[in-house]
């Protein structure tokens, strides 16, 4: 299992959002910037930075998931998810958006939304298997 949690990380001399990679094959967590994003691949054990904004043809094809972190409000969010959700359907990848004002969302490689935390101090999991994607609310407190 990957785990991914978001933190701030130092950045060219500052603080910028960024994850925390946990993976079974990693000693310790790899910790990213993370700009627009991030790719992580899930047989080739890579995690690439998205430094610009994602046109998904220049993504590597090895990635199956793509992570996103913002803070955004209504209705800024609903723009945003409309285009995250377009973008997992048009180049086929799993889409993991973690927004800080609430309203997480996880969707598969088809565009289909598998999970939506609501607002509060809510958990968004996500676990791919062999039959598909599936997700999961744990409430934090």
């Amino acid at each position: 299992m990957t785990i991914i949690a978001g933190l701030p990380v130092e950045y060219n001399d500052r603080f910028i959002r960024g994850i925390a990679v946990f993976a079974p094959w990693r000693k310790t967590p790899g910790i990213y910037h993370q700009s627009h994003g991030a790719c992580l691949g899930r047989r080739s054990r890579t995690i690439t930075v998205v430094d610009e904004q994602p046109q998904g043809m220049d993504m590597d094809p090895t990635c199956s998931l793509f992570t996103t972190g913002q803070c955004l409000g209504e209705p800024d969010l609903l723009a945003s998810a409309r285009r995250l959700q377009f973008f997992s359907h048009q180049y086929s990848i799993a889409v993991l958006m973690a927004n800080a004002r609430g309203n997480s969302a996880l969707w598969d490689e088809y565009g289909r939304l598998i999970v939506r935390a609501d607002r509060g101090s809510l958990l968004l999991v996500g676990q791919r298997s062999s039959q598909g994607w599936q997700g999961d609310i744990i409430p934090l407190r």
